[in-house]
């Protein structure tokens, strides 16, 4: 799979704050826990 992107750019090149927030808003969204990014890039696999 290639890169998980957040508007238009791929997560590792947002600034790690913004980081931070996406994994917390995704994690709260689905109610799993997503604390980086090997684990968001296995959630957005399931999808």
């Amino acid at each position: 799979m290639g890169n998980v992107m957040i508007n238009g750019q791929p997560f590792s090149r947002i600034d790690p704050l913004h980081q931070t927030i996406v994994l917390k808003i995704i994690s709260h969204l689905e109610g799993e826990t997503i604390e980086d990014k090997s684990q968001l890039s296995a959630w957005a696999k399931k999808r």
